[in-house]
């Protein structure tokens, strides 16, 4: 299952540090941009978003500014106006009805009545529709993938608004992180590290911000922030997949005792079990009845395999029973099958090679498919451990 990880804890979190990190996560630039242009259309603003490259503190992040005066009169008819798909409406009207919620409880007046800085700001606006059109270009708002975060880092202190000297974290964050279930923390510096569109945006990206899995790690997007701190003013969204517990599935072990078939149709049944769906067959040596020797044909299986291999195995072997016991289970590890090309005396051959991994991700073996290597080794006239060597080299984990 692919989820994402989103790092609040480092140094907070803000819209255009959400946008940053997208983008950097390889979010749709072009997406972005065609919404930045509707809403310039739609609200007959003249601004500028600025894409660029920077260093805090010796890290690389993808920094988006906004340059605008402009104001948006009414958030909510602005989003509903916008070019955007089902789940990136929804989720921008969602975030928007945060917002103006909390700063309607904060001040004491229903949501109509609300024009503050904050959520008038044309920066609000493109913080919401474009972190819905980059997080969707990603697969963040999918059904299907979970989205975890750390606790928020709000920072300390007190910070200056339009409407006076505010505690932080300001009210608004407050609420919207007390309504949300958000745990936070201070930080020991000063100033404001969370703000109202950020955490508004990450109550809806983030599915839990507990029983955080463990995660293997593919792409990693760092957004830039703006506060210039003694830290790198960065956030981290982390994109990969879930460590699962050791998997394990139901078997079923069939045996029985051989001591008067020839090793010709010994052969030949191993075979035709492996034909047949065997998972796994052993031929153990072993004393018989009146000191005999002969064998003990075991059979690993999959549960609605059962009875077909067993009727085999007597139908094959001429024996008059097949021993088997209650459902067995068997711990696996995860399996990829990869195709591989190796070159060997000039001739390109193909082989299909096993990568067995641990919960960890851990490669734990690669092993070629035998019939492939022999089929090269027979064509190059090359030792098969030669083979194996080669393609082993070949494989690109």
């Amino acid at each position: 299952m692919c989820i994402f990880f989103i790092d609040p804890s480092f140094s907070g979190i803000s819209g255009d540090m959400l946008l940053g990190a997208l983008i950097d996560l390889g979010g749709d630039l072009k997406k972005f941009q065609a919404i930045i242009e509707a809403v310039k259309k739609e609200e007959g603003a003249k601004f500028s978003v600025k894409v660029n490259k920077v260093r805090k503190k010796g890290i690389t992040a993808t920094d988006v500014s906004v340059e605008s005066r402009a104001r948006c009169d009414d958030l909510v008819s602005a989003i509903k106006a916008l070019p955007l798909v089902e789940a990136e409406k929804n989720f921008s009207l969602q975030v928007a009805k945060t917002l103006i919620d909390a700063e309607s409880k904060v001040h004491g007046v229903s949501g109509r009545e609300i024009r503050l800085h904050e959520l008038g700001s044309i920066d609000t606006l493109v913080d919401i529709v474009g972190t819905s059109v980059l997080a969707n270009s990603v697969g963040m708002l999918s059904s299907d993938v979970e989205v975890y975060s750390s606790h928020v880092l709000v920072g300390k202190g007190k910070v200056v608004t339009e409407e006076g000297l505010m505690p932080v974290p300001p009210p608004a964050v407050l609420e919207i992180l007390r309504e949300y279930s958000i745990p936070f923390r201070l930080s020991t510096t000063e100033g404001e590290l969370a703000t109202p569109t950020g955490v508004s945006l990450l109550s809806h990206l983030a599915t839990s911000f507990e029983n955080i899995p463990i995660i293997r790690p593919e792409v990693i997007g760092i957004g830039a922030g703006k506060a210039n701190l003694d830290f790198p003013n960065i956030l981290r969204i982390v994109k990969g997949s879930k460590f699962e517990k050791l998997r394990k599935e139901e078997i079923r072990v069939l045996e029985t005792s051989l001591d008067d078939v020839t090793g010709e149709v010994l052969g030949y049944t191993i075979g035709k079990l492996y034909d047949s769906g065997a998972l796994d067959v052993q031929a153990i040596p072993t004393v018989t009845k009146k000191n005999r020797p002969g064998y003990i044909l075991k059979v690993i299986c999959k549960p609605e395999n059962e009875v077909n291999l067993a009727e085999l195995v007597m139908k094959e072997t001429g024996s008059l029973g097949v021993r088997t016991g209650c459902a067995q289970m068997r711990f696996i590890l995860d399996r990829e099958i990869k195709t591989v090309k190796v070159k060997i005396s000039n001739d390109v051959g193909e082989a299909r090679v096993k990568i067995s991994r641990n919960r960890y991700g851990e490669v734990v073996n690669i092993k070629p498919e035998y019939e492939d290597v022999r089929k090269i080794a027979e064509k190059t006239k090359m030792p098969l451990k030669d083979i194996i060597k080669a393609i082993e080299r070949e494989v690109n984990l």
